[in-house]
């Protein structure tokens, strides 16, 4: 009979594996409203409107919500250590670039690819956390925990932030931010063994196509909700046009789920009252930290 191999090495106590966990998941946390943390600071520095600003942190949350499900398959494709690195170092590389651009669509992009991987590290982390309590119970107090942890990430980022934005430009928070990732990326290595927790799946029949029309949809949204009112909403040009794209990509898309054997999205969801309310309370969290 195979023996099985942990996860973790044997000498790693289960206070490390969380402690090991909320490192490599924080510094992504703190990416997601890091744009806020000085609205005028980065809108001089990067030479955009303030609300250029708060569209960043709207497109961060569209990458994470629009590849919520897509990452499941590369997760099953990967060995934990190796998954948590890969997508580790990708925010590193995101991070990097954030800091040395100066232009609003690479800036929207990159913050796009780190909601990505934001979906990626803390879905896993947050699981392994709490993976010694019952599975109904664990679901329940991990998900709690985590956006929980999202809603004290603005006065958290306020407070870590403020000394660095006094003295130097905005750009070097980010490079913070890859630093910020190293002490998570040792204590994997070190902790760590290259197991897999499913039967490796290959990388085929992915449905792109469901998660581009969904993250190009929310980021429809996101825009027409910043910009709408300070440009009088079906007034401008500009927002007419993102309203009728976007109800377009909406039509297609549900249609695209229907029609699918195993949708990327499964609209049965929005039979259960507390997926409504837990979605409306998370909206609410995320639009009371914009200013």
């Amino acid at each position: 009979m195979k023996e099985v191999i942990p996860l973790f090495k044997s000498w790693v106590p289960m206070w490390l594996i969380r402690v090991t966990m909320f490192i490599v998941i924080l510094p992504s946390l703190v990416l997601f409203f890091l744009p806020l943390s000085n609205i005028n600071a980065a809108a001089g520095y990067y030479g955009i409107e303030p609300a250029d600003v708060q569209y960043s942190v709207l497109v961060y949350y569209a990458g994470y919500t629009s590849f919520f499900i897509l990452e499941k398959r590369f997760f099953r494709y990967l060995a934990t250590k190796e998954y948590f690195f890969i997508f580790t170092i990708l925010q590193v590389v995101t991070s990097f670039a954030c800091y040395y651009t100066h232009g609003l669509l690479i800036l929207l992009i990159l913050r796009f690819i780190q909601g990505m991987g934001l979906t990626s590290t803390a879905n896993l982390g947050m699981s392994i956390i709490f993976n010694r309590l019952s599975s109904e119970r664990g679901r329940a107090i991990s998900y709690s925990v985590y956006f929980g942890m999202l809603v004290c990430m603005i006065p958290f980022n306020n407070f870590i932030t403020a000394d660095l934005i006094d003295a130097f430009n905005f750009n070097v928070i980010y490079k913070g931010a890859i630093f910020s990732y190293l002490p998570g990326l040792i204590l994997l290595g070190a902790t760590m063994n290259n197991v897999r927790l499913n039967i490796k799946f290959p990388l085929y029949l992915l449905d792109w196509s469901s998660f581009i029309c969904f993250g190009w949809f929310l980021c429809l949204l996101g825009y027409i909700l910043v910009y709408g009112q300070e440009r009088y909403w079906l007034e401008d040009k500009y927002i007419l046009y993102a309203v009728i794209l976007a109800a377009f990509l909406l039509l297609i898309f549900l249609v695209r789920q229907n029609a699918l054997k195993r949708p990327y999205f499964k609209l049965q969801v929005f039979r259960y009252r507390n997926f409504i309310l837990g979605g409306e309370s998370f909206s609410y969290s995320i639009s009371a930290g914009l200013p």
